[in-house]
């Protein structure tokens, strides 16, 4: 279920940035962090639960945003010392 910790990295630096969870912006130490990500992902799912929505349901919008994604193929950078 990897699209669901993107979706909940994602959903939380939104809180953050909104300013609606000072407290994960200003935690500390990883304590603190891990105290108020438990707060954000509860509050998040309640707001879901609350407006009739599921995790099944992120999950198939995080499918969805994830099929038009497209990248461009990898490729090796040339050493720094060549010609």
């Amino acid at each position: 279920m990897p699209y669901l910790s993107v979706a909940l990295i994602e959903a939380a630096l939104v809180l953050v940035e909104d300013g609606r969870h000072a407290e994960l912006a200003e935690a500390a130490t990883r304590g603190e962090v891990v105290h108020e990500t438990a707060d954000l992902l509860y509050m998040a799912l309640v707001a879901l639960v609350r407006r009739g929505g599921s995790l099944t349901d992120v999950r198939a919008e995080l499918a969805r945003r994830h099929a038009g994604v497209t990248r461009r193929p990898m490729t090796a950078k040339a050493p720094a010392d060549a010609p």
